[in-house]
């Protein structure tokens, strides 16, 4: 049977420090116990990108859960016009991949790596564990996981926005004058 998972094609491994993994997964849970964040890294992998480098990409089946070990990632979004538009970056302690997982199977949203990134990975069947025997974590995953999903997708850029420098958008324009030196 062929898998069609992000966690699948990606090269894992269970190397790393500990110390790191450990940290990347309290930060993300800070409510889980030693014991239960020993037993998530046991079943964890961690993987390595690139940067530019996609982890996840919108419209593709959800199969896994990351958490940002090290690195910065940012998430892009199609906007209304079929253009990728930067919705948020992520940073270590942050996870991503929720949403395909609670809601309807498919990615909403891209991922990509801003800098060298590891990662935590897991698949459903881990995440979903993870969630059963960890309550605290549950709750805070589909707490952020539906602050996420309810968010609106971004909007094109309006063809005045966009010709207009960045510089002044949003400014008066207004020249600064300084008073002549006596």
């Amino acid at each position: 049977m062929k898998q069609n998972t992000e966690v699948a094609k990606r090269k894992s491994t269970n190397q790393g420090s500990p110390g790191s993994l450990r940290k990347g997964v309290a930060e993300a849970f800070p409510r889980l116990s030693g014991d239960q964040v020993a037993a998530l890294l046991k079943q964890a992998k961690l993987e390595t990108y690139t940067t530019g480098e996609t982890v996840i990409r919108e419209g593709t089946y959800a199969n896994g859960f990351f958490v940002v070990v090290s690195g910065q990632a940012e998430v892009l979004q199609f906007d209304d016009a079929n253009k990728y538009r930067r919705i948020r970056r992520l940073d270590p302690g942050d996870f991503f991949g929720e949403i395909g997982l609670l809601t309807p199977p498919r990615r909403t949203a891209t991922v990509r790596a801003r800098t060298r990134l590891e990662v935590i990975a897991l698949r459903n069947d881990q995440f979903f564990a993870l969630l059963h025997h960890a309550p605290e974590a549950a709750e805070a995953t589909k707490r952020v996981g539906a602050k996420r999903a309810s968010r609106p997708r971004p909007k094109a850029k309006s063809a005045a926005t966009a010709a207009t420098p960045k510089a002044t958008r949003g400014s008066t324009n207004r020249r600064r004058t300084s008073k002549p030196k006596a």
